[in-house]
């Protein structure tokens, strides 16, 4: 049985702290997530994904 494992990661890995966050500097913050699951149950975060994106009438592409 194969496993897939997904990684994401949101914010921003320039580290200028030196300037304001949005103007020239980086975001303080850093979210790392990860999904790991057998691959007959890939399925599913594709339809939360999906159901995600089309919640918050965001293109799917």
């Amino acid at each position: 049985m194969r496993t897939f494992i997904y990684l994401d990661e949101s914010g921003d890995l320039g580290w200028n702290m030196e300037k304001p966050y949005q103007k020239g500097g980086s975001s303080r913050m850093l979210t790392l997530a990860a999904i790991c699951m057998p691959e007959e149950k890939a399925k599913y975060v594709q339809r939360i994904v999906r159901a995600l994106y089309e919640k918050r009438k965001r293109p799917l592409k």
